[in-house]
Parts: C-alpha cells; sequence; structure tokens
C-alpha cells in the first residue's frame, strides 16, 4: 500500500454511511475500539456524520490515509461477519464501487489491494496456477491477451457471470478447465466471476459442471443459439447446459435496489425514518412507487422517478404507540421498505426490511433500528 493516496471526500462520506448503515451508535463505539482507536466514541448524533467526522480528522493527518485503510478493512475482515456471508459481500461490494475510483479494492479476503487498473484479472488466477503448476505455470497466467479478457466481460456484461450473484467489482478471469489440464486461455472454458466466487470455484463449491452451466447461460443470451467446444473436452453434460433456459434473462436484467436507512427523527410521538434508494443493477427503472410498511408502519404508496432517485426524500412519520396490524411478510420487531415497477409487462415488488428495537427509558419509550439489513423479498404480481 506505499502508493496510496488521501481518500477523496466523496469516498470517505461512503465509506461512513457504509459503516453506519450496519451498525448501531453503540455497535460503532465497539467497532472503533476493536480498529485500536478506543477514543472514538459515539455520542448520540447522526451516525453516518459522526462516522465521516473522525474518518476525515483521520485522514486528514500524516499518513491518515493507512488509518482510514485499517478501518475499512476492519469493516470487511471476515471475522465480522461470522455466519453472514452475504451481508458482508453486498457490504464489500458497496466499498468497492467507491474505492476502484482510486485503483484499490477489496479482495474476498477483506484486505485492500492498490491496482493498477480498475480490473485485475491476473494476480488470483496466477495464485491458483502456482498452487497447481509452479512458477512456470504462474507466470504464463499473468499474460491473458486483452482481448480475451474483453471478449470475457461482454460475455458477462460486466458483472459476475453467477447471476444471483451480479456482482460488478473486482472481476476476476477463471479458468473452468484448470490451468495444469489445458495450458492454453480458451474463452470457450473461461469465465468472468467476482473474487469472492471466485475463491468458491477454487474450493469446489462451485463445481465445473455448473460453471459451464452458467457459460451456457451467458452464450445462449448473447446469440441466441450456444456455441460450445467439442462434448469430448466439456465432459459429459446434460441437455439442459446445451440448451440454457430461456427465461434466464429476466433474473439477470431485472432492475434490483440498494436500501439504506439514512437516519432517523425522533419527535415527541413520532418515528421518522429516511432512507436512500439506488438501483444498482437490471434495466434501468423510469418510474416506481415506494412505501414504508410492516405491523407497525402503515402508508400509501408514493411515486418517484427512477432518474432522480438521489434527490429524493424517501421519509414518512409514524406513530408506534399504535397498536401492531397484521402483515404477512414483516414482523412485529421489523420495518420494511417495499419498491413497486412495471417491468417487462407485469408489476414487480421488491420488499426491503430491517429489525427494530424498543427501548425503554424513564420518562419514555426510544425505537432504533438494527444495523444489519434482513434479505431482501423480491415478487412478481400476476
Amino acid at each position: 500500500m506505499n502508493r496510496l493516496e488521501k481518500f477523496p471526500e466523496e469516498i470517505l462520506e461512503h465509506v461512513a454511511k457504509t459503516i453506519a448503515n450496519c451498525k448501531s451508535g453503540s455497535e460503532i463505539t465497539e467497532f472503533f475500539r476493536v480498529a485500536g482507536y478506543p477514543d472514538i466514541r459515539h455520542g448520540g448524533s447522526t451516525k453516518w456524520r459522526f462516522v465521516y467526522a473522525k474518518l476525515h480528522e483521520l485522514n486528514s493527518g500524516r499518513d491518515g490515509q493507512y488509518h482510514v485503510a485499517k478501518i475499512i478493512e476492519k469493516i470487511a475482515d471476515p471475522k465480522q461477519h461470522i455466519g453472514a456471508e452475504d451481508s458482508r459481500l453486498r457490504l464489500t461490494t458497496s466499498l468497492n464501487e467507491a474505492l476502484i475510483h482510486m485503483h484499490i479494492q477489496l479482495g474476498r479476503d477483506g484486505r485492500l489491494v492498490v491496482r493498477d487498473s480498475p480490473l485485475q484479472f491476473e494476480a488470483s488466477e496466477a495464485n491458483a496456477a502456482a498452487s497447481d503448476s509452479g512458477d512456470d505455470a504462474r507466470n504464463a497466467c499473468r499474460s491473458i491477451p486483452t482481448d480475451i479478457k474483453r471478449d470475457l466481460l461482454v460475455e458477462a456484461g460486466h458483472r459476475c457471470a453467477i447471476f444471483t450473484c451480479h456482482t460488478v467489482t473486482p472481476l476476476e478471469a477463471h479458468h473452468i478447465l484448470p490451468w495444469s489440464e489445458h495450458k492454453r486461455h480458451d474463452p470457450d472454458h473461461m469465465i468472468v466471476v467476482c473474487a469472492n466466487c471466485h475463491g468458491r470455484a477454487h474450493k469446489g463449491e462451485i463445481d465445473r459442471k455448473s460453471l459451464y452451466m452458467y457459460k451456457g447461460r451467458l452464450r445462449s443470451l448473447r446469440s441466441g443459439a450456444p456455441s460450445y467446444p467439442a462434448e469430448e473436452v466439456l465432459e459429459k453434460r446434460p441437455a439442459s447446459v446445451i440448451q440454457g433456459e430461456a427465461d434466464w434473462s429476466e433474473e439477470r436484467d431485472r432492475p434490483r435496489f440498494d436500501v439504506i436507512v439514512d437516519g432517523v427523527t425522533r419527535l415527541e410521538t413520532a418515528f421518522a425514518p429516511h432512507f436512500k434508494v439506488r438501483q444498482f443493477s437490471g434495466d434501468p427503472v423510469r418510474d416506481l412507487h415506494w412505501r414504508i410498511r410492516g405491523q407497525r408502519f402503515s402508508m400509501e404508496w408514493r411515486s418517484a422517478s427512477g432518474g432522480a432517485l438521489d434527490r429524493t426524500h424517501f421519509v414518512n412519520a409514524f406513530d408506534l404507540s399504535q397498536a401492531p396490524r397484521p402483515d404477512e411478510a414483516v414482523g412485529s420487531n421489523e420495518m420494511g421498505f417495499e419498491i413497486r415497477f412495471h417491468w417487462r409487462g407485469r408489476n414487480r415488488t421488491e420488499l426491503h426490511r430491517w429489525p427494530i428495537a424498543r427501548k425503554e427509558l424513564p420518562q419514555k419509550v426510544l425505537w432504533d433500528v438494527g444495523g444489519k439489513t434482513l434479505p431482501p423479498i423480491e415478487s412478481d404480481e400476476p
């Protein structure tokens, strides 16, 4: 990290909001203590602004960018997310979308890597090859031709080819047939995946047959008639590998959104959560409707422009002293944010949820939003 520059203000803000979105106030204090900064204690102000101020203060000092880097690595440390790998992956992806502008990325081990270009194919592929074939194979793997890299990226739509992942960075080229067996950079036997899925492939969690199935889906989408190398090279494959699924494009191109709790306003009898929404993948959505819902939250649908999400205020006030009402998708101690949009002839919905906690104080009741987002629920209306 000897070439690390000072972090721009925009990236510091993004990192601060990412940390604030996954930590409560007390958890922020504990997080900084574990990271080696016990004097940083959250005092009740807006979480992300507090974290941003501390990051800015650290970044401004001599070699302060390395302190910020240390904090970024700590929030992405796999040991901080035991049993919650999916949420760690979403967090890492969100951070990498900002860090890529500094040519640095978080790897699947949670460590920062300074990169000379936004996408890095060679490093992890070289490491995998080295374990199989020694230095000669490792060095050969580092020279994947640029045109092959480009073709593989275009084939995958510049995203991880595992269609339920959709990660956009960091991306790496994986040899489906190991380099030790094939000794060629053959695009018919290579696929673009994210760093996390790449590691899973080398561990065998995503096996060779599955990778060829993902490859088949990409080919069928691109040309309408998949092209494959010789059957004897690919071993025996079921017919579904060759054909692919015709409706798979609905999974890949489906619009998907990130929703974060950007703060909470607490009045005498009101609880008003603030949200930020962005579309991170899929076909662009022109218009959508949104509402906050749950057994303790009820409101009418409101409209928003898909092109102005960053300028839209997603907020509504609720009286949580009222008795909860039934909601089949959101629990009594949960809060949901639901998005509805029209796509490919049908109404689609995406429901994001957070745990909420009731705290009994001497003269009042205080509600707070938990830092960990529950998995979103997608559904299609008939």
